[in-house]
């Protein structure tokens, strides 16, 4: 057990980043418990667009969050958090029994983690580069079959590569075509409604590389019926860079398990992006 887990299971802390100031304008994730372990090396932060990190920057120390479940900063959404100055780190402790730990406890907690922290390890570097390997093979190895089935196996892959709950492809040309991903959360609205919302959505975006929207909440793109009042929470859009096709895949996360995406997210869903590109290219242009 790791330091920061001590720390984390002492105070019974769900989550913990530790987030350190590269400059004034970046801070960047290199341990913690939790979502802040697994994302370790995979969030870069502008502090200054971060409301609840640049209250706590600006002379707060410790800024708290308690109620509906909001996106803390990045990717990080919790019902229930904790931003702590801790010297050149922001410390973030997030989960259910964030509310009942004491001002005190929680700067203690901060400190000792930012004494912790070391450098990201190459076993967690290694298992990132296997993650964006494994999703691009994932793709590659997809029955080919008709085009509706290739794309509902790709759409199936890429929620599970990004452990989303939404997902879909949508194509422009040479036919508007909308395929769901079977296994995910399924819109309650009509079809012809679903790809109109997502062709409106493609229309306004430069799709050379993936798109996110970290709060939907936010987002003016984000239409009915895959907005934030449907229970979306945020969004990634992955280009599929097919002329003759024109079209995109676009993953999302709900209500039942708010996140946004982080850094490695964006290279997995490139990864997909990339693959699905030849895989289309190759047996259907």
């Amino acid at each position: 057990m790791n330091a920061v887990m001590e720390i984390a299971q002492r105070h019974a802390l769900q989550d913990v980043f530790a987030l350190r100031r590269i400059s004034d304008s970046q801070l960047v994730n290199l341990a913690g418990t939790g979502r802040g372990e697994g994302w370790a090396g995979n969030i870069s932060i502008d502090p200054e667009r971060e409301p609840l990190i640049a209250k706590a920057l600006a002379g707060d120390g410790l800024v708290r969050h308690q109620g509906e479940s909001t996106r803390i900063f990045g990717p990080y959404w919790a019902d229930s958090a904790a931003v702590v100055l801790a010297g050149d780190f922001v410390v973030v402790m997030g989960g259910p029994t964030v509310s009942s730990v004491p001002d005190d406890e929680l700067m203690e907690a901060a400190g000792d983690t930012a004494w912790t922290v070391g450098d990201i390890s190459a076993e967690k570097r290694l298992a990132d580069e296997l993650e964006l390997k494994t999703a691009a093979l994932t793709v590659a190895s997809l029955p080919i079959g008709t085009m509706d089935n290739f794309l509902a196996g790709l759409a199936d892959a890429a929620i599970e590569a990004l452990a989303c709950e939404f997902g879909a492809v949508v194509l422009r040309r040479p036919e508007q075509r909308l395929v769901l991903a079977p296994t995910g959360w399924q819109p309650a609205a009509e079809p012809n409604l679903v790809l109109g919302s997502l062709l409106q959505l493609l229309a306004g975006m430069d799709l050379s590389e993936p798109v996110v929207a970290q709060d939907l909440r936010d987002d003016p793109d984000a239409r009915s019926p895959l907005g934030f009042d449907e229970g979306l929470v945020s969004r990634c859009v992955i280009p599929l860079a097919v002329p003759e096709l024109s079209g995109a895949i676009v993953v999302a996360h709900t209500v039942e398990s708010p996140r946004g995406f982080t850094s490695l997210c964006t290279q997995v869903a490139a990864s997909i992006g990339s693959q699905a590109t030849h895989v289309l290219k190759t047996n259907f242009n």
